[in-house]
């Protein structure tokens, strides 16, 4: 017996929406649920102030560091309660638009409802969350519409309960609004090599140049449009000219939507007026004409030289037990088999399988060109974080892989007749999907399959965002309630002030006072700036999880420890 009989699939289509609902309501819940206990993390703190700066001020330069689409919107929710951004004078001049300097002024500013804000903010990302897994259930119809109900279903149900994915569903941050545009922009673009048209053009041109707006990991795409329109061509040659030239038509389109995200300013200074760092662009600009006019935002162009310049400079990172500083070919490798739950690993292997099988057999379904979508542009941010950047921060910078792998797999699974054994591995893998998701809820950001030891012990195989971003602190402040502990010596990784969170604590400068220590289990792996009462001290690697200063009496959200060192009493 297989799934989907001959039969007309109208009667059924109610289904597959009811369904589709169903799955939107439980993701809503567990990803709502999940944020509201969850303090600010690290580039959350960045993120929202710059983007109420942006809608409030009307100037680009508080872009400096990505691109403002993503911001623009987290910060809608907080503009449209009346909150005002940061004044432009409350900054000295050279750090009017700095990331950092923008948080800590918004923090000091709204420390009464600071959490608040965010959690507000935080709907955005959930809202552009369900947008993403909508695209998937639609976008995989199309691809296989042999099996078109639960083919789709599958897709956005890989997506919304993704632990991995529905961790960052919650944040104030650019990775989760960059899978959705970037999906956004290859699926228009899908839709524009099925049929050239003026239509389907400026549709793929308005979406790449939407996602140009989110991150800069979007200019990647020129390439990825390039190579597949160029591939289409050799396909189709009575249609080359047409592909082509309207394929220029969605360039030109791009450009003008992404001068149009800048407001249009700055736009078309010449190469001699804008003084590069990063080797790429320095030596772009040096081939040339130092008087051509370029037709890009000048505050683009900045802020993704001061992106490429950070990348080939390299951050503090950390993988199975060393820290080291750039990057290594094995780290995202790494992340995608410790952090991908055991059934998605399942099934992405099983689709690998039907995909040989039916090339084996010259049968590929109809939609198996259309498999370069979906693993080419995947392939190709993956190679270039892993083997190009020295920047490795996390799982989160190649999230749009992960999302056009789980499309490509519920297409190959819906593609081909499944038998009552493969329907009903299928099914126990989505139930064991459900089952590891709710486990770990509202702990998403620290999962990591049972293979790598769990969330409680996930840190030893990576840090940062991967288990660690600064995101517990309502849980130590809950715990030091609950133990009557009025202050604890506390080494935390994070921007936010934890006072913010009512917490009392001191940085201690070097381990081993009588008391309660709580470390965040970033510092394990990496040094960092560590939060002192509205200043920065330098602090990290803390070794205490091999070697403890004391014994370790609670684990806080999977990503911060406390420790009770000598004979500490209640209070101390």
């Amino acid at each position: 017996m297989s799934i989907g009989a001959e039969r007309s699939p109208r009667p059924r289509v109610w289904w597959t929406y009811a369904a589709l609902l169903c799955m939107g309501a439980l993701f809503l819940v567990l990803a709502v649920t999940s944020l509201t206990g969850k303090s600010v993390t690290v580039d959350e703190f960045g993120h929202l102030p710059t983007g109420l700066n942006l809608i409030g001020h009307g100037e680009m330069r508080y872009a400096h560091l990505n691109p403002p689409l993503a911001r623009l919107l987290s910060a809608l929710p907080l503009a449209a309660a009346g909150v005002p951004p940061i004044a432009t004078d409350a900054l000295a001049f050279q750090q009017r638009y700095d990331f950092w300097a923008n948080g800590y002024a918004f923090m000091q500013r709204e420390a009464d409802t600071y959490h608040a804000h965010f959690v507000r903010a935080r709907w955005v990302s959930v809202c552009l969350a369900l947008l993403l897994g909508a695209l998937a259930f639609f976008w995989t119809r199309r691809l296989a519409p042999a099996h078109a109900g639960w083919g789709g279903l599958l897709a956005a149900g890989l997506i919304w309960f993704d632990p991995n994915l529905l961790a960052h569903a919650r944040l104030v941050t650019t990775d989760l609004a960059l899978t959705l545009f970037l999906l956004l922009a290859l699926f228009a673009l899908e839709r524009f090599l099925r049929r050239p048209a003026w239509t389907t053009a400026l549709a793929c041109g308005i979406t790449l140049g939407l996602a140009q707006l989110v991150k800069f990991s979007a200019v990647y795409l020129y390439v990825t449009h390039l190579v597949l329109i160029l591939i289409w061509v050799g396909r189709a040659p009575g249609r080359r000219r047409r592909l082509l030239g309207l394929g220029l038509v969605a360039l030109v389109v791009s450009v003008f939507v992404l001068d149009a995200g800048y407001a249009f300013q700055r736009v078309g200074r010449m190469v001699s007026e804008i003084s590069f760092r990063s080797d790429a662009l320095r030596g772009l600009a040096a081939l040339l004409p130092p008087r051509l006019m370029l037709p890009l935002p000048e505050d683009f162009l900045r802020a993704f030289d001061l992106q490429l310049l950070d990348a080939q400079t390299g951050d503090p990172s950390y993988l199975l037990g060393r820290s080291y500083v750039g990057g290594r070919w094995d780290y995202f490798p790494v992340l995608l088999l410790s952090k991908t739950p055991l059934p998605l690993l399942l099934l992405f292997g099983l689709a690998v399988g039907i995909r040989l099988r039916a090339l084996r057999g010259r049968r590929p379904p109809d939609h198996a060109r259309y498999d370069l979508i979906l693993l080419l542009p995947a392939g190709l941010l993956l190679a270039v974080f892993g083997l190009l950047s020295e920047k490795q921060l996390g799982l989160r910078m190649i999230l749009p892989c992960v999302a056009l792998i789980w499309i490509w797999v519920a297409a190959t699974w819906a593609s081909f007749p499944l038998r009552r054994g493969a329907t009903l591995l299928l099914i126990a893998c989505c139930l064991w999907l459900g089952i590891e998701t709710s486990a770990v809820h509202p702990h998403y950001l620290p999962y990591y399959n049972p293979l790598a030891g769990g969330p409680e012990r996930g840190h030893l195989v990576a840090v940062d965002s991967n288990c660690d971003w600064g995101q517990d602190l309502p849980a130590l402040a809950r715990y030091m309630d609950e133990e009557g502990i009025e202050s604890v010596q506390l080494l935390y990784f994070g921007r936010v002030d934890p006072v913010i969170y009512g917490i009392e604590y001191d940085v201690p400068r070097r381990a081993g006072r009588p008391g309660h220590l709580a470390v965040s289990r970033t510092l394990y792996g990496r040094g960092y700036v560590l939060p002192d009462h509205g200043r920065l001290v330098q602090g990290g690697p803390y070794p205490f999880d091999s070697d403890p200063p004391g014994v370790r009496v609670a684990s806080l959200g999977h990503s911060i420890d406390v420790y009770r060192i000598g004979d500490a009493a209640p209070g101390k």
